[in-house]
């Protein structure tokens, strides 16, 4: 029988997003909003001369040749001392979509617990795309459940509705109330293929619920239930504002020991992976298949608990500590008050991997091989095209270090070209793990989880310490020192045991190389405090220093300063600093019926209930609150400065300046008549997507006596948030244990009689002694921080500047940039201004794709100079069928004049190409597609489509349109009649090697341009229509 005061914790798992740098998402966002569709089809300046639009290419251009690789140039997040390492692998490119395969490493330091990936230690292979739930409660979307509202505008909850929401203690055999609320949202992680990220919960709103994004993004995602299955979500769709949508479906269930014990059955999805993605006008599918993985697992955690403050509410005279048909253990306390557990919590975690992703033309299959115990290891990437043909190989190759039992290191990666020999190979270095090889046991960790060999006592991870107990005994009560905790244990941060396994260097086919060095983090209790403070080392590590090493010539070396005064203190939230929040208090109440005495018929008399209570504190290994909410960026620094040069000779400075992320706790409401609990809080995520935003970039060189005083270049930003959304919810735990002693004489055969029994006793005493829950209101917020205003001064060596302003302003409905405002010194102002398809809603088509979520089209664009309108272009699309919103023609107007049309779109096929197009009273330009629609075969000039019809058979243009991998002589051979009959028109055909490049383009003179390529698909050759030689380009690499 389990000891009174042995307590299971629940420990909800967490899912980590690593973020792109700061800066680079600033400037991401601004290249987006400046490349904004269709805008590109005009090159103008915001003067009084409409120029006309330009007629769009829809044939590739000419291939050119493969840069060399050069040495990696790898971002750094400022704000979190992290480097964003990314190998690219293979890019998939289809007519709507774009998918790079790459390899990332995060270098945040190792942690105790590592396992393998399928690349080894730390490497992932970032490529489709996942929906995580981190299970808080009961499943949101469970049909058992009772819609019931949260919000401290209720005032305080009754302990009917803390027993209907809290998953601690509930019975599911209680027929006396059957009533469940599920009082916290789960909290769902979403990565899609092309790089974006977040959060969402389900809001309850009016009785349904609704995706609140976290922080806020224009997408759409809609839960896909399964009634069959109590409601669950099957599936999940994400529809981006480009109207491209995610499909995801379940792949993964939560386990029977991960669920509340109160029936809930089926297949509750704790994962739903990328099954297939679509195109906004349905023309374009990439499908992804996945096969199941194991790998080991183990994470260690450590318990003491002790026993004391007896309440003893009992009355009978005759109960003393050795009534076995009481609660003895109430009085056992005084020799039995401290007791100590570990949890080993070990085993296979299922995990599905990529098995192969088909598209339009091809297939990139994923091979692994087996090495040791559940591992799973990617062997290598295969790329075929039409037919099956094999186009590219990509080698993976990883082995164990010396001193490393089971981790794996990824050594190198080879790509081989068409007849598999090998053309280019990165090779990776790292830190090796200590002679003495990598501990593995119990107390290897620091306070924040990483790895530590610097821990003394390494069989335990609780430090020892001295507390008071008030201890009963025979009626008297008196308070005793014990020690808690073991000798010689020590947490604190290492940095070097962090090192082990980190990315030291990667080897690149030129022979060039980059190497990296790391140091830890560390924080001051304030951020804000003066230079050379006291500073602790935190978790995890930063860069200190990242060297580039070409084949020829000085190497490059950026060192890194971290804190305002360059003394490397960063600030990290109180709840996640060392031993924060390790200790919990419960309370264990017993009620018992004491039998008074035997009548002479040998039946029993009963006094009425007794009752009597203790309290019991855990003291803890690991924090006694769920974070993961906040992610795992534990450290953040407000300044960076990075020093750029030779080795020797840094000759550039560049400080970086950031906003704070603030993450706030709130403590549950627990009240106790007999004294005060000690405070047990939950996370605040009302904030979490503020903060961690660029604010000032200052590069300076050197004056004359090499100091670093003069400014080259000044960037600020300055930012406005946006709410978008509140909700509500309230965690709640059980802080009363309670168990009930009846003598085996005392029945309950009445359906219900002993769980209202317990519901009342509880209630009882949660109302007048102790509350057996704590609750409390927790606010989410849905928002995001949007840049107002860029500054950028360029400065001269006498300290005077140029400068350019840009003001930014955004729509109040989904946040898209409404306009842009540049001002230069000379205080000119050109602005533009956007319309997009919800501005225009009256209208049946804009209504449509603002429906399908097709918001960020620009279909008008206002020009002005000086707050003066100069000129208006508008896009006007069309529904061309087949799911097809597409424009039908592009019209400028100057201010003050007529609107006039510049290209007229006449045609599209089923595939969504432009079939025919023109400029306003020009001639007709027509275009016939093959590769099963995925490039254009010729271009005729001065032809309508109609007459390409009448020339070749509507029937036959699709029948070739859909050929897979046709031969160059079977194009020549299809279009040879619109040659021989469309004498006045200028027609130019193209072949290709599908998923290669261009082959061959006849020009409408029939002069014929070749290309050639070598194994690895690069450019090799360019030739004349005589075979003779143009260009040739030859690619050397180290070998």
């Amino acid at each position: 029988m389990r000891k009174a005061y042995t307590l299971i914790l629940l420990l909800s798992g967490s899912f980590a997003t690593y973020g792109q740098p700061q800066d680079s998402l600033i400037n991401q966002r601004l290249k987006k909003q400046d490349s904004l569709k269709l805008r590109t089809m005009m090159t103008m300046s915001a003067s009084s001369v409409v120029p006309n639009p330009k007629i769009p290419s829809y044939v590739p251009p000419s291939p050119q040749a493969q840069a060399l690789t050069r040495y990696g140039d790898y971002p750094v997040d400022y704000h979190t001392g992290l480097v964003d390492m990314t190998v690219p692998v293979y890019e998939i490119i289809t007519k709507e979509f774009r998918l790079p395969i790459e390899m990332k490493f995060h270098a945040s330091g190792r942690l105790a617990y590592e396992a393998n990936g399928i690349l080894g230690m730390r490497w992932t292979l970032n490529c489709g795309g996942v929906i995580t739930r981190s299970l808080k409660g009961r499943p949101d979307e469970w049909s058992y459940l009772t819609n019931h509202a949260f919000n401290p505008a209720n005032g305080t909850p009754s302990y009917e509705e803390l027993y209907n929401s809290c998953v601690e203690g509930y019975r599911n055999t209680d027929y006396v109330h059957n009533t469940k609320y599920d009082s916290e949202y789960d909290i769902f992680s979403f990565v899609l293929p092309n790089g974006k990220s977040g959060k969402f919960i389900m809001k309850e709103e009016n009785g349904t619920k609704k995706p609140m994004l976290i922080p806020y993004q224009a997408i759409k995602i809609e839960p896909i239930a399964n009634p069959a299955n109590n409601g669950i979500y099957d599936a999940i769709r994400i529809t981006d504002t480009d109207g491209k949508e995610y499909y995801y479906t379940g792949t993964f269930t939560f386990g029977s020991s991960e669920l509340p014990h109160e029936g809930i059955y089926g297949s509750i999805w704790s994962s739903w992976d990328l099954s297939y993605m679509v195109s906004a006008g349905k023309t374009d599918t990439v499908k992804f298949t996945y096969q199941r993985s194991e790998s080991p697992y183990q994470h260690y955690t450590e318990r003491t608990s002790t026993g004391d403050n007896l309440r003893d509410y009992s009355t009978s005279a005759n109960f003393h500590q050795y009534d076995y048909t009481g609660p003895e253990v109430m009085y056992m306390l005084s020799t039995n008050n401290v007791k100590d557990d570990w949890f080993d919590n070990h085993g296979a975690r299922l995990s599905s991997v990529l098995s192969s992703i088909s598209f339009n033309g091809g297939t990139v299959n994923f091979f692994y091989r087996s090495n040791g115990y559940h591992d799973s290891f990617l062997d290598r990437i295969e790329v075929t095209g039409p037919g099956g043909s094999g186009l590219r190989k990509v080698k993976f190759n990883t082995s164990k270090s010396s001193g490393e039992s089971e981790l794996e290191y990824l050594r190198s990666i080879e790509f081989c070209g068409q007849e598999g020999l090998v053309e280019e190979k990165y090779s990776f270095d790292y830190f090796e793990p200590p002679v003495s090889g990598v501990g593995t046991g119990l107390g290897y960790k620091d306070w924040w989880g990483y790895y530590t060999w610097n821990t003394g006592n390494n069989s335990h991870l609780i430090p020892v310490r001295d507390v008071w107990l008030n201890v009963a005994d025979q009626g008297n009560t008196s308070s005793v020192l014990k020690p808690v905790g073991y000798q010689a244990v020590n947490r604190d941060a290492h940095t070097e045991s962090k090192k082990v396994g980190m990315l030291k260097s990667i080897q690149y086919p030129t022979g060039g190389r980059t190497e990296f060095d790391y140091e830890g983090n560390y924080y001051d209790m304030t951020i804000y405090t003066p230079q050379n403070g006291a500073k602790t080392e935190g978790p995890g590590l930063r860069i200190k220093q990242v060297k580039k090493i070409p084949v020829n010539g000085p190497a490059t070396v950026s060192t890194f300063k971290y804190g305002y005064y360059e003394d490397g203190r960063g600030y990290i939230a109180p709840a996640l600093r060392a031993g924060a929040h390790l200790t919990e208090e419960y309370v264990m109440y017993l009620s018992w019926d004491y039998p008074l005495y035997f009548n002479s018929d040998g039946n029993v008399t009963f006094t009425g209930d007794e009752h009597a209570a203790y309290r019991i504190m855990d003291y803890l290994s690991d924090p006694a609150f769920d974070y993961s909410i906040w992610g795992n960026n534990y450290i953040s620094y407000d300044y960076v400065t990075e020093y750029t040069g030779t080795e020797n000779a840094p000759l550039m400075k560049t400080v970086y300046n950031y906003s704070l992320k603030d993450y706030k706790t709130n403590a549950f409401t627990i009240s106790d008549r007999i004294g005060t609990p000690v405070e047990k809080v939950y996370a605040d995520p009302a904030d979490i997507w503020m903060g961690g935003k660029l604010l000032e970039k200052t590069s300076y060189k050197q004056n004359s006596s090499g100091v670093f005083t003069e400014k080259t270049i000044r960037d600020t930003y300055s930012y406005q948030s946006f709410t978008k959304g509140t909700a509500w919810d309230m965690p709640v735990y059980r802080h009363v244990l309670m168990g009930i002693n009846r003598p085996y004489t005392k029945q309950y055969n009445n359906p219900g009689e002993l769980e209202r029994l317990y519901y009342n006793t509880e209630k009882d005493y949660h109302d007048n002694s102790c509350n057996v829950y704590g609750y409390g209101f927790r606010k989410y917020t849905s928002g995001e921080e949007k840049v107002m205003q860029h500054v950028s001064q360029v400065f001269n060596a006498d300290g005077t500047a140029f400068t350019k302003i840009k003001n930014y302003t955004y729509d109040p409905g989904y946040l898209l940039t409404k306009s842009e405002e540049v001002i230069n010194s000379g205080q000119v102002s050109e602005k533009q201004t956007f319309n997009y398809s919800f501005d225009d809603i009256s209208k049946p088509v804009y209504s449509t794709m603002t429906d399908k979520n097709i918001l960020d089209q620009v279909i008008q664009t206002d020009y002005y100079k000086d707050g003066k309108l100069l000129f208006t272009q508008k896009t006007n699309y069309g529904y061309w069928g087949s799911n097809l919103y597409a424009p039908a023609d592009i019209t400028t107007q100057k201010a003050g004049g007529e609107s006039e049309t510049r290209i007229i779109f006449h045609k599209y096929d089923d595939r969504g190409n432009v079939n025919c197009l023109s400029m306003a009273n020009g001639p007709k330009i027509s275009y016939l597609y093959s590769y099963n629609g995925r490039y254009p075969i010729v271009k005729v000039e001065n032809a309508e489509y109609s007459v390409l019809e009448n020339v070749l058979g509507a029937a036959a243009i699709k029948s070739f349109q859909r050929r897979d991998n046709p031969t160059d002589e079977q194009i020549n051979t299809f279009i040879a009649p619109l040659r021989a009959t469309l004498k006045e028109a200028s027609i130019n055909s193209y072949t290709y090697r599908p998923m290669i490049g261009l082959t061959s383009e006849t020009s409408g003179s029939d002069l014929t341009t070749r290309y050639e390529y070598d194994n690895f698909q690069r450019l090799w050759r360019i030739k004349d229509q005589n075979g003779k030689v143009l260009k040739e380009y030859n690619y050397h690499f180290k070998q």
